[in-house]
């Protein structure tokens, strides 16, 4: 496939090593088998069985190699057969065939830029082993069907419907509302709210949120009404996605509730 010059391979968003939705996950996931307590070895194994099917692929195989080798450097990790395997990949110039689609000198040469920085660094020795700590895991107390009442900083409640709950293989939990259009200080029944309409944002109605860490969650917020124990399917895109924290001012300039 030939992609204009403005177009990188889906999934690349920048020359760098780490510019790279493939990398990025081979890095986190590498460093969370560490985190939950994996030997350098076992982690290793269980990356390799994980992406086992991309491997074989000659673009996203480097990727991965590359991903690993500068990961495990900067964590004083990096086993000599995976910094081999990075080395001849850079050495052999597989790697830039992908950047030749782009037709792009410029960034063809950025990229072999990068790739030599990285043999360098390789080449010299590796940090010293750092701790990598148990990474923190989203959760949510909500179940599908729960309607949540949420106080906002100014002490006007609006109420969400949760919709879905998204959970990944590492256990992190998020959940899906649509908040209706309402909100006030003084409660309506249940039944009342469940014939409120949804609010929408453009053409979706519907949000995930995430924590950055523990504190981001606003319990003291946040208020369970009841289930009304609808049916709903999972949720395959069409909802915005932001944090905790960020939900007073979205309600107000993204659902225009308050």
């Amino acid at each position: 496939m030939i992609l204009a010059k403005e177009e990188i391979v889906i999934g690349e968003w920048g020359i760098a090593i780490f510019s790279d939705d493939l990398a990025c996950d081979v890095r986190d996931d590498y460093k969370y088998f560490l985190g939950e307590g994996y030997d350098n070895d076992k982690a290793i194994e269980k990356l390799i069985h994980d992406y086992s099917e991309m491997l074989d692929d000659p673009e996203d195989g480097t990727i991965f190699w590359l991903a690993l080798a500068a990961t495990q450097w900067k964590l004083g990790r990096l086993r000599e057969d995976i910094k081999v395997k990075a080395l001849e990949i850079i050495e052999n110039g597989v790697d830039l065939k992908r950047w030749e689609q782009t037709n792009d000198k410029k960034l063809i040469e950025k990229r072999k830029v990068v790739l030599e920085k990285l043999k360098e660094q390789l080449n010299t020795p590796q940090c010293p082993l750092k701790r990598v700590p148990k990474v923190f895991k989203q959760y949510t107390k909500f179940s599908i069907g729960d309607i949540v009442c949420y106080t906002l900083n100014t002490g006007i409640k609006v109420v969400f419907k949760t919709v879905w709950i998204n959970e990944d293989y590492r256990g992190n939990r998020y959940p899906i509302f649509a908040v209706y259009k309402w909100s006030g200080t003084i409660l309506p029944s249940l039944e009342e709210i469940a014939n409120y309409p949804i609010a929408k944002w453009f053409d979706t109605s519907l949000f995930e949120i995430y924590m950055r860490s523990k504190k981001d969650y606003p319990e003291d917020k946040l208020e369970v009404l009841g289930n009304l124990n609808f049916e709903t399917k999972p949720i395959n895109g069409g909802y915005i996605l932001f944090n905790w924290g960020e939900l007073d001012n979205n309600l107000k300039t993204l659902f225009k509730l308050v």
